[in-house]
């Protein structure tokens, strides 16, 4: 009943409220995500010489590159027009905000990013690209088996849109009509997620969505506890890096697949996962995403590199090439689903969020998290988090299940042994038990911080 209320009643008139025609912009990347690779080639080339047309002839910060080569550039091969054009960097934003911004009348929004590496950055959008950066998200919950008025239960954390600590009336009230469950992120608790499990028991949504780390802590707190939890159609990762120890222990506690979704405030819906599971489609009707080397080239397949995005519907700020901070390995361009989206083949984490060593080299994340959160954890680890201080200096912060006494720790040794081998032998490393690590301002927690010269937690 309430999935039908949602579907044909709610949903299509918040949006004719709204005047954003979300739903039909939907259906029409529906129909569009199995034309051919050459079709959607076609479509983008147009659409990327619109763009970059309008930006050396209409934004300021782009108006000095005009040029008529460059012109007849971008409407011969765009592509290497796009090429031609510099990096846009997260300091463009922050320092030259009125020369990126041109007001078109199509409803400007200030919005800010979550700030999970300093401060959150200002930038403005617009509901045109509003409005097809929600239809790439309804597709791609269409991949994930989740369609329009299907129940879901979202585990979030931000604090702009939850109210910290508890939900809001108005929070509630659309949860009910929208047929889902907002379950505040904030603080973990052993009691709320207890309560979690039994909200999500209750209400049974075909779809539980959440940050990589909140839903990797929650399945292991319900796994400690031999707790059982309802088995959704589907799980959505919806934020931060979802490693394959993560992937996998999610899995096995909620018997579900996980559906992995790259995307950020600057740039809305990136990129995910189709039901073959084999690497993230970028949504190719708005975002062109390219993944480059140290020279600026772009990477072969199979490759890793640093992501620029490119967003084709926001006129109002264009992000021309923007440097969003992450890395990923470069995918095919071929798909067992037969959509002709370029791929992802995985998001590998933050630009410079490996560690250095003394010697010049660097240490993955992924090393970490597989060290103390799989190999490691003897069942008394709730949480931690790996703080590099300095090149020759690692925190390892702890907090226990349920407070339980961690000492004795027989592993301490070879845990410090093992960092010590892959930072380097006179590497000192602290392990601290601790009974909170704090999230970020944008509710997520981190298992790496690189934290050397002041830089931000």
């Amino acid at each position: 009943m309430r999935r039908s209320f949602t579907k044909y009643l709610f949903e299509p008139a918040i949006w004719k409220i709204k005047r954003m025609p979300v739903l039909e912009q939907y259906h029409q990347y529906s129909l569009l995500q199995f034309s051919s690779a050459q079709e959607l080639h076609k479509r983008q080339d147009e659409q990327l010489a619109t763009l970059l047309e309008h930006v050396i002839s209409n934004v300021y910060f782009f108006r000095k590159l005009r040029s008529v080569e460059l012109s007849r550039l971008i409407h011969r091969q765009p592509r290497a027009a796009l090429n031609s054009m510099p990096v846009l960097n997260k300091e463009d934003l922050k320092n030259c905000l009125p020369e990126l911004l041109f007001e078109m009348g199509r409803g400007t929004f200030a919005n800010h990013s979550g700030g999970s590496t300093g401060l959150p950055t200002k930038f403005f959008q617009d509901k045109f690209y509003q409005i097809r950066s929600l239809a790439s998200a309804l597709l791609f919950y269409q991949w994930a088996g989740k369609e329009i008025g299907d129940s879901h239960a979202l585990i979030w954390g931000a604090e702009r849109d939850l109210v910290k600590g508890a939900l809001g009336i108005r929070q509630n009230t659309a949860d009910f009509i929208g047929n889902r469950i907002t379950l505040n992120a904030f603080r973990m608790t052993p009691v709320r997620m207890r309560d979690y499990c039994r909200k999500i028991n209750r209400f049974k949504p075909r779809c539980i969505e959440g940050y990589a780390e909140t839903l990797y802590e929650f399945a292991l707190f319900l796994e400690r506890n031999n707790l059982e939890v309802f088995s959704p159609a589907s799980i959505v990762s919806s934020a931060g890096t979802l490693y394959p120890e993560m992937r996998a222990k999610i899995e096995k506690v909620f018997t579900s697949k996980v559906f992995n979704r790259y995307g950020s405030r600057e740039a809305g819906a990136i990129a995910g996962e189709c039901e073959y599971h084999d690497g993230l489609h970028v949504f190719g009707e708005t975002t062109i995403a390219e993944v480059v080397g140290a020279d600026g080239y772009e990477v072969g397949e199979g490759e890793e590199g640093e992501i620029l995005i490119t967003n084709l519907t926001n006129f109002t700020m264009p992000l021309i090439r923007y440097r969003i901070g992450d890395r990923a390995i470069k995918g095919g361009e071929s798909c067992p689903c037969s959509r002709p989206y370029t791929k992802l083949q995985k998001v590998t984490g933050r630009t410079g969020s490996s560690f250095e060593t003394v010697d010049g080299g660097v240490v993955s994340p992924e090393f970490f998290i597989h060290l103390i959160g799989v190999m490691h954890n003897d069942g008394r680890i709730g949480k931690f988090q790996v703080v590099q201080k300095a090149p020759d200096h690692i925190v390892v912060r702890i907090v226990p299940v349920d407070n339980v006494c961690f000492e004795p720790w027989n592993r301490k040794e070879t845990v410090i042994r093992l960092i010590r081998t892959a930072m380097g032998g006179t590497c000192r490393v602290d392990i601290l038990i601790e009974e909170y690590i704090e999230p970020t301002p944008s509710g997520k927690h981190l298992y790496t911080v690189k934290q050397m010269s002041g830089e931000d937690r």
